[in-house]
């Protein structure tokens, strides 16, 4: 947050009064290029910078709101991580503690860990043990659990995943861009009163 307010000045005051309105045109203005400078740099940062970009739900996200004039304030945002796109705020700020996973319409987990043979070399081993079709396709057969096994595949109940480290995208964008948007909004002031 980027909180800039001005002096109590008689000379700014009366200034300011009496051109009320080219301020506030002014001043939008020069927020509205600043959030859209954020929004690009943001996305940024989400192309690879911090984060590999998969299925683009995150990128896609991230969006500049309008500039709101409501009495003496004038604000802007850039928002994030809403919808489907939900785990981003977790990217950003981390989880501290770690946490449990559990199968959703399954009653077990099954997967390949890094670095055994199966979730080395994926698909091959992976396709072995799927069903070619039916209601139950991509299900692993109990017949087939040793296969799995013997592919390096894990069939467990629950994990317990760590804590996820912050991978922060907007945060540092914005100090990376405060500078220049303290400035911005500084000749914008000077501008709109002079």
């Amino acid at each position: 947050m980027i909180r800039i307010s001005f002096g109590n000045s008689a000379q700014f005051t009366a200034a300011l009064k009496a051109r009320r309105e080219r301020f506030e045109i002014e001043m939008s203005r020069a927020l509205d290029i600043s959030m859209l400078e954020l929004q690009k740099r943001i996305q940024q940062k989400l192309s690879g910078e911090v984060l590999k970009q998969r299925t683009g739900k995150l990128i896609a996200s991230v969006n500049k709101n309008p500039v709101v004039v409501a009495g003496n304030k004038i604000s802007a945002m850039v928002t994030s991580s809403a919808g489907p796109a939900y785990y981003g705020r977790i990217q950003e700020l981390g989880s501290p503690s770690s946490y449990p996973i559990y199968p959703k319409n399954k009653l077990a987990l099954a997967f390949f860990p890094s670095g055994s043979a199966g979730g080395g070399f994926g698909r091959t081993a992976l396709t072995k043990l799927r069903f070619a079709a039916g209601s139950k396709r991509g299900s692993l057969r109990p017949q087939q659990y040793g296969n799995f096994s013997a592919a390096g595949g894990i069939v467990v109940k629950s994990v317990v995943h760590p804590p996820i480290q912050a991978r922060p995208f907007m945060s540092t964008s914005l100090e990376e861009l405060r500078g220049q948007i303290i400035s911005r909004l500084r000749e914008a002031a000077i501008k709109a009163v002079s």
